[in-house]
C-alpha cells in the first residue's frame, strides 16, 4: 500500500521506544510506543510499524499476545488487563520489522524470555543478548560476569535441542570476539578474547554431560540433504566447539574421530575447525590428511590455509609466515590469498598483538600484493581501516601500518585512495 511505501522514501533505521507502566490496582498495564528516525529528520512522516509482543510473567507464564500491533503514529498508547504483576515484555516478535527497540531488556526479563518464549526469534534474541552482555561486561570488568544466567540459557536450550537442532546451533554459538568488540567503546583484543574463552570453560563445566548427550545424538547422514539432518550436522559442529574449551584428550579424540568418519564436508570441516584452535597431537595428524586428501581441489584447500589462519593459537602468525611459503600458496591466486592472508587479518585473537607483527605481516602482503593484483591489495588493507576503534597500544599501531603503506612509492591508485581515506 501507499502507507508502507514510506518505508523506502525514508534513510536510516527506525527507531521504537517502549515505556510501561504497570497499574496493581486495576491488574493492568500501560504501553507507550513512540517511533523516531534521527536520519530521517523532524518533519518525517510516521512509518507503519507492524510490532507483534507478548507480555511474560515472572514465572514465565503467557499474560497476552498480539500479532496485528501496527503503528502508524509517532506515539500509540495501548492499555492491556489481566497483568497482576509487572509483566516482562517480548517486542517485535519474528522480526516482523527492521527496526531498533529501546530501552533492551533486563537481564533477568531476558532469562525469563529464554527458558519460556515460544517465538524462535525472540528466543534466539534473548539467549544472543544474555551471552552478549555477559562478553562485553566480562572483558570491560576483566572478571566474569553474568555466567550463571548464561548458563541457565544453555541448558533450557540442550534440554530440547533435538527438538529443532538448526534453532538450537544458531542459538548456541557465541558471540564472535568481532562482534564483542563492536559493542566496546574501545576495543581490548586480548580482554575480549579472555572473556570468550572463560564464558565456553564456564558452559562446558556446568553442562559437559548434556553436551556430549547432544553430540552423540547428532547423528545423520552425509546423504541426507534433509532440512533436520543439516541442523543436526550444523549442531554437532558447534557442539565440538564447545567440548573442546578444555582441548582435553577426550574431546581432541571425538574431535578427531568426527574429521576421520566424516562423510560430509561439513561434518569434515567443523571437526578441523575445533581442532586448529588445540595443542594436541591430533590437530596436526588432521591438517596432514586434509591437505594429502585434497592437494588437487584448489577450493578446498583454500579453506586448510584458512582454518589455520583463523587458529587461536599462540604460534598462529608464525604458522602464517610459514604457509605463505608453501609450495601452493600463490599470491596471483586472489582466492588462496584472501584465505591466508585476509583470513588471519580477520582473527582477531592473532591478529591483534601487542608488538604489531601481525600488522607488519599484513603489510608485507598488501604491499607484495599490490603490485600483482592492486584490487586484492585494497581489500587485504580493509582491516587497519579500525584502527580507531582499538584501545592503546592496537590503535596507534594500526595507524602507523597505515602510514607505512601510505608512504610507499609507486603504490597503485586502489592502495593509494583505502590507505589516504582510511587515515584522514
Amino acid at each position: 500500500s501507499a502507507l508502507f511505501k514510506r518505508w523506502y522514501e525514508q534513510p536510516g533505521t527506525p527507531r521504537v521506544e517502549v515505556g510501561a507502566i504497570h497499574d496493581p490496582a486495576a491488574a493492568a498495564v500501560h504501553l507507550r510506543f513512540v517511533q523516531s528516525n534521527p536520519r530521517a529528520g523532524t518533519d518525517a512522516a510516521p512509518l507503519p510499524i507492524p510490532l507483534p509482543f507478548a507480555l511474560f510473567a515472572a514465572d514465565g507464564r503467557k499474560l497476552h499476545q498480539s500479532d496485528t500491533l501496527l503503528l502508524t503514529d509517532r506515539e500509540t498508547m495501548l492499555s492491556l488487563g489481566n497483568c497482576p504483576e509487572p509483566p516482562i515484555l517480548s517486542l517485535n516478535r519474528g522480526f516482523a520489522s527492521p527496526v531498533i527497540v529501546s530501552p533492551a531488556p533486563a537481564r533477568a526479563d531476558l532469562l525469563v524470555l529464554a527458558a519460556h518464549e515460544d517465538d524462535p526469534f525472540a528466543r534466539y534474541e534473548a539467549v544472543q543478548q544474555l551471552m552478549l552482555s555477559a562478553l562485553v561486561e566480562s572483558a570491560t570488568a576483566g572478571t566474569p560476569q553474568g555466567h550463571a544466567d548464561v548458563v541457565t540459557a544453555v541448558g533450557a536450550l540442550l534440554a530440547s535441542a533435538m527438538d529443532d537442532p538448526a534453532f538450537a546451533a544458531e542459538t548456541l554459538l557465541l558471540p564472535s570476539e568481532a562482534l564483542i568488540g563492536d559493542q566496546m567503546p574501545s576495543v581490548d583484543p586480548e580482554a575480549i578474547h579472555t572473556a570468550r574463552e572463560t564464558l565456553r570453560r564456564s558452559i562446558l563445566a556446568a553442562h559437559a554431560d548434556q553436551l556430549w548427550e547432544a553430540w552423540h545424538a547428532c547423528g545423520a547422514r552425509g546423504d541426507d540433504r534433509s532440512p533436520r539432518a543439516k541442523g543436526l550436522r550444523r549442531l554437532k559442529g558447534i557442539l565440538l566447539s564447545l567440548l573442546m574449551a578444555a582441548d582435553d584428550h577426550e574431546a581432541t579424540a571425538a574431535a578427531f574421530l568426527q574429521f576421520a568418519d566424516a562423510d560430509c564436508m561439513t561434518d569434515r570441516m567443523s571437526a578441523l575447525t575445533a581442532l586448529s584452535h588445540s595443542k594436541s597431537v591430533e590437530r596436526d595428524e588432521a591438517l596432514k590428511l586434509f591437505e594429502k586428501r585434497y592437494a588437487e581441489l584448489p577450493e578446498v584447500l583454500d579453506k586448510w590455509f584458512l582454518v589455520q589462519a583463523g587458529s587461536t593459537r599462540p604460534d598462529t602468525r608464525l604458522a602464517v609466515e610459514r604457509l605463505a611459503t608453501h609450495g601452493r600458496f600463490d599470491r596471483r591466486n586472489p582466492n588462496r590469498l584472501r584465505a591466508l592472508v585476509l583470513g588471519f587479518a580477520m582473527n582477531q585473537t592473532r591478529f591483534h598483538d601487542r608488538e604489531g607483527a601481525g600488522y607488519a605481516l599484513l603489510a608485507d602482503h598488501v604491499l607484495a600484493a599490490d603490485r600483482i593484483n592492486p584490487q586484492s591489495a585494497a581489500r587485504l588493507v580493509q582491516p587497519l581501516a579500525r584502527w580507531r576503534r582499538f584501545a592503546r597500544p592496537w590503535g596507534p599501531a594500526m595507524r602507523q601500518t597505515l602510514e607505512r603503506i601510505a608512504a610507499t612509492p609507486d603504490l597503485s591508485r586502489d592502495l593509494a585512495e583505502v590507505a589516504s581515506t582510511s587515515l584522514s
